[in-house]
Order: structure tokens, then sequence, then C-alpha cells
């Protein structure tokens, strides 16, 4: 089979990408597919079809995203347009790739509106189309700003968003399609049967990840440490400080800077945190890049909370260092440097970052976000979990004994490896990626049925 996979952007640090690369990876070593192609609206790889205007920062993306409650009338003809150009694209990739299968991610999600428009477009216009699949990372469904769609957007959002073409839908967490099912029903008014067809051709697959070390002997090497020291110019600022290696604790936030991410609560738990050690400092980087408007908001409330304050908490965003040092590398940085990570996020799909550090050899302090309690809970994982956005000396208590104890630390991270590899290896995804490509072609049914 040959098989294209399609997004607004394909890189290397946002979950969808990460998902993207790993879908590959089962497909051409699990299931001896050898052909995968991308079509994104950005890439960092040359191999990848570039459409404009499917990307996150297209404009007119964005400005459908701002008037979601407003509505669309008097840029209606503009949307169409670009529509069409997104469908004609389309057309060009499968065509030139003779594809078999499309597997479009999150073309269930409104910031994607013209790349799922334009995904519909060619189903609808299409006579023979490739069998569509739908990853659902996240939805309108699932977050409370889409909650109010003006009518012609909602209209909009059943037409083709992803509107009743997709032959088999993948969840990443086992909620989604109980909280899309109202939104399958209406669809079923304007396709008789979609509902019934989706119900048995859907499958929840979720995040995976791979370990980074063996086991947690790997994190006495060090062999990533000091190249993050040269270019991150640690011993400089230490220096500056008066500070040795050993007066820092190291906390790695891994993660995009995006609100939802509460990286505000990681930082204020870092100040209490410090306080309640007897270390001088406490290193805090942001390792993804901004997504919105939070970073100018972290780095005043860093201010703030630096303000008389005798112990120093130094924030640090990658996004600022020229380093050839890569996102999925900080984990075990840091790991080998003792540290521990943040994860507050208020919502995940699932949780691609907490696998990752995990799989690295770091111990995770998390906020206990609704699909850690239904879907990755019962692995029973060394996490220190928060029921709320509150900081309690317990916790923190927590999280030094385990700094401070390396062989219980190291007795952690052997635990999650061994938890990560039986219950989220890539492996796991090949059954249920294998049913969806042998799934039934609903498109063509109804087609004949008309």
């Amino acid at each position: 089979m040959r098989i294209g996979m399609i997004h607004s952007q394909f890189g290397d640090i946002d979950g969808v990408s990460i998902v993207m690369r790993q879908i590959e990876q089962v497909l051409k070593g699990s299931m001896d597919i050898k052909d995968v192609s991308y079509l994104a609206g950005k890439s960092e790889n040359i191999n990848t079809t570039i459409v404009d205007v499917i990307s996150l920062d297209y404009p007119l993306g964005k400005e459908m995203v701002n008037r979601y409650e407003s509505g669309f009338s008097d840029i209606i003809d503009e949307i169409e347009e670009n529509v069409k150009i997104g469908a004609e694209a389309i057309t060009r990739f499968v065509d030139e790739n003779h594809l078999d299968a499309i597997i479009a991610h999150n073309s269930c999600h409104p910031v994607n509106f013209i790349m799922s428009l334009s995904i519909a477009k060619y189903y609808k216009d299409c006579e023979n189309p490739p069998k569509y699949i739908v990853w659902w990372h996240d939805s309108h469904l699932e977050r409370d700003h889409f909650a109010n769609p003006a009518p012609d957007v909602k209209k909009i959002l059943l037409e083709g968003v992803p509107g009743p073409y997709p032959d088999f839908i993948i969840f990443i967490n086992s909620t989604q399609f109980e909280n899309a099912k109202s939104y399958f029903l209406e669809l079923d008014k304007l396709s008789p049967g979609y509902y019934s067809h989706i119900e048995k051709n859907h499958a929840v697959v979720h995040n995976t990840s791979d370990t980074e070390i063996s086991s947690s002997d790997d994190l006495k090497k060090k062999d990533k440490v000091d190249r993050f020291m040269q270019d991150f110019d640690v011993s400089k600022l230490l220096e500056e400080n008066t500070l040795i290696l050993e007066d820092v604790i190291f906390c790695l936030q891994h993660t995009r800077i995006l609100e939802r991410k509460r990286i505000d609560f990681a930082m204020r738990f870092c100040f209490r945190l410090l306080d309640r050690s007897d270390k001088k400092a406490l290193y805090f980087l942001v390792s993804g890049h901004r997504a919105d408007s939070t970073k100018e908001e972290l780095i005043k409330l860093h201010e703030e909370l630096s303000e008389n304050h005798e112990k120093k908490v130094f924030l640090i965003f990658a996004e600022d260092v020229r380093t050839g040092i890569s996102f999925r590398e900080y984990p075990l940085i840091f790991a080998q440097l003792g540290g521990f990570t943040t994860h507050f996020s208020a919502v995940e799909g699932f949780g691609n970052n907490l696998l990752e550090v995990m799989g690295s050899g770091l111990i995770p302090a998390i906020y206990r976000y609704p699909v850690y309690t239904s879907d990755i809970e019962q692995y029973g994982f060394n996490i220190i979990v928060f029921d709320s956005f509150e900081t309690t000396d317990s916790r923190i208590d927590e999280i030094l004994d385990i700094l401070s104890d390396e062989p219980k630390r190291m007795r952690l991270v052997d635990e999650n490896l061994i938890s990560l590899r039986k219950h989220l290896s890539h492996e796991t995804m090949a059954p249920k990626l294998k049913k969806a490509l042998e799934s039934l072609k609903y498109h063509m049914k109804n087609q004949n049925k008309k």
C-alpha cells in the first residue's frame, strides 16, 4: 500500500508530528509498507509537499478561528476559494503518489479549518478516492473555547470538520468517541448510516513512546551534559552567581510554551520547592517553542516571584539559545543531571511529552488531567500527581526525597521503562493500524447507494 499523511504542520516537537513519525516507523518496521508521503502547510522536512493555505499560520485560517462565534458571512467566498486551492493540491498529492489511503491528523479540529474543509471537498468531488483515516488527536468537541460556534460555523463543522467522509477514525484516548457521539448522530442526518458505520470502524490508539535509555545505568554516562553546559553557558551562569553544580536543582518543562500547559503553576511550584530544599538555586528550562502569548507572561511572573527572593530560579527558554541539541534530547540531559520534570497541563489529548520524559529517565510531577485518570493511571507509572493547582509541602517533600535519594530514583526510573515497553511501545499501534487500513470504504458505499 501507499500511504499519505496530511497535517497543517510537520516538524520535530509538536505532539502530532511526533505521532506522524511514530506511525511511519510502525508502517515500515512492523507492516512492511514502504511508501509513506507527507503533505503539510509547513514543514522542516524537505520531502514534504507544502501547501500554504492549510498551514496553522495562514492568515485566513487564523481569522476563521477568531470568527468562530461571530460567523463567516462576509468571508465565505474567500474561504471557498482557498478550500478549492487546498482540494486541488490534495488531488495532485494523491495522483502523484498513487495513494491507497490518507491518514489525516486533526481534521476534526477548527485550528485546521482550511485543511479539514479541503479534504472534505476532495472526498466529496472525487469518484474513487483513497481510504480516508482520521487520527483524532483533539477536536472542537473537547475544548470549552469551541463550545459556541455561530450557526453558519456549526453547519461547516458538520459538513467538513471532518464531516461524513472518514472511513475509519483513530482516537488517542478512551473518552473521545463518547464525547463525539452527538456529532456523529448529527452527521447521520446528513448521511444516513454514518453513525453505525463509524461506531464499528473506529479504534483507540494511545500515544506511544520510545525509551531513549536501556536502563537507569545509562544515566551515569552523562554523555549529553557537556554539550548542554557549553551551548547554554551554564558554567558561566553559575560562576556569575557564585554557585557550583551541586548547588542547583535542574527542572525541565518539556512542552511548547502554551497557556494550557500551565507553565505558570510549574514556575510557582519551583520557587516553593527551592525554598523548602537545602539547594541554593533552581535551573528551569522550557524546551519547546512559543505557541501563544504565554512567554511574555511567564517572564513577567518570574520577575515578580524573584523580587526579594534570596535563592535564584533561572528561567531559560531553549528557543532563545543557539544550539544543535534537539528537542527530544533535553529529557535525557536533565535526567543525567539528576533533575526532574514538570507537566502540569490542564488538558491533554493523551500526553506525548509525558511519555517522552519517562522514556528518558525523568520522574515527572504532573496535574491529574482527565485523560491521565481515564487512560494512563492504570499502568502504574511512578509519577508525582497533583489533584489541584495547589502546592503542598507533602508533594514537595516527595520530589525532594527522590532527588536526594539516587538509588530510589534509579529504581523508579527502571520501573517506568519496563511499564512503557510493556504497555505503550510503538508496536502496539500495528494491529489497529492494520484494522484501519483493511476497513470498509464508507464513502464508496455511500456513492454506490446514491
